[in-house]
């Protein structure tokens, strides 16, 4: 079964890790595409019959298993790359940054979860528990273009950031007043989290406390006392290559 396997793989992927599935007898591998741009994926092996599975399984009682799994197997990989990859020109920092627990956090100026969730992380921040490296990206409208580049270029980010959350002072600057250099920081923004995951908001990504990284889409499912607790402090370079990933599922989505 096994060279069957590398028979597929060999050609486009490498194996990465192999896992198992009890108790539906299935042997998971986690392939890595030999073009360095495309995600991991994950394919199955049935161990009494040999067949081979590509794409998402589920359990007689619809669970997603495929999703628990990218959780568990894949997730820590996207958070390694990622935080080897970001520097200090894609983000800036809301809170001291000498807090304890400190995280990633990809926001857009119209994301409804990122504005909730960001009002509900401010009490850390302001009890100097928590900093945030905000990565300010623009997809989900025409408007989202000038809202993010209004923050980007204010004097202080941090102010307009929150008062773009809570008040009805903020004002998006006009197209013609958006500077080359803002477009491109979010333009790469974009591209980071193109190169590591699908384009999406909010996501986190964070060291635990037992220095492995992770990442969870959307709001965390955890109280957020328990979330905030669970972050580590993140390297002052983007070189993460001495991070260990150990597989864990991070989060419910």
């Amino acid at each position: 079964m096994l060279e069957a396997i590398h028979k597929i793989a060999d050609t486009h992927f490498s194996i990465q890790k192999t896992f198992q599935v009890k108790p539906y007898h299935l042997t998971g591998y986690v392939l890595q595409p030999k073009d360095a741009e495309q995600d991991p994926t994950i394919l199955y092996t049935q161990n009494k019959t040999g067949l081979i599975f590509l794409g998402a399984i589920f359990d007689i009682t619809g669970n997603p298993l495929t999703e628990e799994h990218t959780k568990q197997h894949l997730f820590p990989e996207f958070a390694k790359k990622f935080i080897h990859t970001v520097s200090k020109e894609n983000w800036f920092l809301i809170g001291s940054p000498s807090a304890p627990h400190q995280v990633y956090f990809i926001g857009e100026p119209n994301c409804t979860i990122c504005h909730r969730l960001y009002l509900d992380l401010k009490p850390f921040i302001e009890q100097k528990k928590l900093a945030i490296r905000w990565i300010m990206v623009s997809f989900i409208d025409k408007t989202s273009l000038n809202k993010a580049a209004a923050i980007l270029q204010a004097k202080d980010p941090v102010v307009a950031l929150n008062e773009l959350h809570n008040t009805e002072v903020f004002k998006p600057i006009p197209d013609n007043q958006i500077t080359e250099s803002t477009q491109q920081i979010i333009q790469n923004n974009l591209q980071i989290i193109a190169n590591n995951t699908t384009i999406s908001a909010p996501i986190l990504f964070f060291i635990d406390h037992k220095q492995r990284p992770i990442r969870i889409n959307g709001y965390p499912s955890r109280p957020l006392p328990e979330f905030v607790s669970m972050l580590g402090r993140l390297p002052d370079s983007p070189d993460s290559s001495n991070l260990p990933v150990i597989p864990e599922k991070s989060d419910k989505q």
